[in-house]
């Protein structure tokens, strides 16, 4: 999910009259209270600095007297009109002042430089994928629940835990890592990028990866991948407790 189509799926009210120019590593949640209450919708520019409201003759005037005086250098991210972000992105990145000048003399947008960041309206990627990654905990927690639980270390002859998240379980569930065939399996990111993903299918179709995975490199496929981040895990050395302590949480 790139920067634009992060920005579209948080803001669904989005119409074609209105686009947005954003540079690349900037996620911007929904800006929908921002903007609900303009009935011309106005030009919205992020700015690091102290906001600023200005109609479009205040901003044709600074523009034209003292350009250094606005709020930003060059605008990160800009939300208005498809016909204004159209103009923006043919034209280069010194010349966005004058390009706004020109066309909100006509339309008489307000210009507002707003700090998404003080807001808190601005994400990181590191931020998304892990809220998606704790969506993906309720595959965990409907296998876990009502369950009898095998913890089966890599060691053969090492100790296997179990526990039990009812008195009455309806389920068995095996938790291990490689080579073990599992229901859920959990191994270094290492290993999930090395490993062909047919082998891994042989092992398990639920993996847990302690570490980033090179999701890119490849579909997922039938495979389900859960960063040990969502769980949390604390190191791959206690994948055992922490799996214990997350089924032990669902179970209360």
């Amino acid at each position: 999910m790139n920067e634009i189509d992060y920005f579209r799926s948080q803001n669904t009210w989005m119409t074609e009259q209105v686009d947005v120019l954003i540079e690349p590593g900037v996620f911007v949640d929904s800006l929908r209270d921002l903007v609900s209450a303009y009935s011309v919708f106005p030009v919205v520019l992020h700015t690091d600095d102290h906001e600023r409201k200005l109609p479009s003759q205040v901003f044709d005037r600074v523009c034209g007297l003292m350009p250094t005086m606005l709020p930003t250098a060059y605008p990160i991210f800009c939300l208005t009109s498809t016909e204004l972000i159209t103009r923006l992105r043919g034209t280069r990145s010194s010349e966005w002042r004058d390009v706004i000048r020109e066309h909100t003399r006509i339309s008489e947008q307000t210009i507002l430089f707003v700090n998404l960041r003080r807001r808190q309206h601005i994400r990181t990627w590191d931020e998304i994928f892990l809220a998606e990654e704790v969506g993906k905990l309720s595959i965990l927690r409907t296998m876990l629940q009502d369950a009898t639980i095998h913890l089966l270390p890599r060691a053969p002859r090492a100790e296997v835990r179990t526990i039990v998240t009812s008195p009455s379980p309806r389920r068995v569930v095996t938790v291990s890592c490689p080579p073990n065939a599992c229901d859920i399996m959990v191994a270094r990111a290492e290993l999930v990028n090395a490993v062909p993903q047919e082998l891994l299918a042989r092992w398990s179709k639920i993996i847990v990866h302690v570490g980033p995975r090179h999701q890119h490199e490849r579909p997922d496929g039938p495979l389900t991948f859960i960063d040990s981040r969502a769980v949390p895990f604390t190191t791959y050395n206690t994948w055992m407790d922490d799996i214990e302590a997350f089924a032990t949480r669902q179970a209360q």
